[in-house]
């Protein structure tokens, strides 16, 4: 649960939030998603892409929520852009074809056509490649996790679980404006006690966000593991 948690920050930059209490109005504050809004918005997303690989890529477009479809509805730029090109082509047959040629105007509409099939297919493929990197560090931490249980003793085992497991968490502080410190770090600190208080403290002189806190948790995972070596 941990690691799926941790992974969902990669799902969430590939998409905009689409969860009812997330969504864009014009004038309407932007605000940080709680952590409870963040699982639910996986668990939701994890359902639409299992049925989009076992079903195939067809089964997505009979899926609406949590989709761009929703977003599309309260999107500004859409209906202005569709507005712009229903002007134009009004405006080019009123006055006649040789006042307002029609061939610049269905130039702009088959360049918005090939710019969105071209920009969908590039999210489902960033999607993709993000959610495999996302699974190879889950996976890369249980192995890890089942190398030290076999050679370390069970306290610095269990010491190096919270370190990689920090340190994974801590990644993706910083890659989403969504995932701040408060809505993902904390409730999965008290949830699952991956840093102590005294951990927390050094994280919060070097920051939460950006690479510098992951860094440490690495740089402390190294640490332990020469430490624990020299000792034995």
């Amino acid at each position: 649960m941990l690691c799926r948690c941790a992974t969902s920050a990669l799902v969430f930059c590939c998409c905009q939030p689409l969860t009812r209490p997330l969504r864009l109005r014009l004038g309407a504050p932007v605000r940080e998603p709680t952590f409870q809004e963040l699982e639910t918005l996986v668990r939701q997303r994890a359902k639409l892409k299992n049925s989009a690989f076992e079903d195939g890529l067809a089964a997505v477009v009979r899926h609406f929520a949590k989709t761009v479809f929703r977003l599309l509805l309260f999107d500004a730029a859409f209906y202005t852009s569709v507005f712009g090109y229903v002007l134009l082509r009004w405006y080019g047959r009123s006055e006649g074809l040789e006042a307002f040629p029609l061939t610049p105007i269905s130039c702009v509409g088959s360049l918005a056509a090939f710019i969105i099939v071209f920009f969908t297919s590039q999210a489902w493929q960033r999607f993709v490649v993000m959610y495999n990197l996302a699974m190879a560090l889950e996976g890369r931490i249980f192995d890890a996790t089942l190398f030290v249980q076999a050679t370390l003793p069970p306290s610095a085992a269990l010491q190096l679980w919270r370190y990689l497991n920090a340190a994974h968490v801590l990644l993706y502080l910083g890659v989403s404006p969504h995932y701040r410190e408060g809505n993902l770090l904390r409730p999965l600190n008290e949830q699952y006690r991956l840093l102590n208080s005294a951990e927390m403290e050094r994280l919060s002189l070097v920051g939460f966000s950006g690479g510098t806190a992951t860094r440490e948790a690495r740089a402390c995972s190294m640490q332990l593991v020469a430490c624990v070596w020299q000792a034995h």
